[in-house]
Formats: structure tokens, C-alpha cells, sequence
């Protein structure tokens, strides 16, 4: 992902779009380690 982001970033095609699918994608990885340690 990151490697991704750095090469459309050097080659001036990076999008916002581009930032907001790894956001999503760190979101939701984060969401689900919370939710797996969770203790009721």
C-alpha cells in the first residue's frame, strides 16, 4: 500500500480517493483488533 501511494505520489497522479481507500482499509483493521480484544 504504502509503495503505491509513493509511486502515484512521484508521478503527480495521487487522488484523494487513493488516501481514503488505505484509510478505510487502516479503519477497519483497527475496528476488528479492538473488537477481538475486547473483554465483556
Amino acid at each position: 500500500m504504502v509503495n503505491t501511494l509513493r509511486l502515484k505520489q512521484v508521478a503527480g497522479v495521487i487522488e484523494m480517493a487513493d488516501l481514503q481507500a488505505v484509510n478505510q482499509v487502516l479503519v477497519n483493521d483497527a475496528e476488528a483488533a479492538l473488537e477481538s480484544t475486547t473483554v465483556d
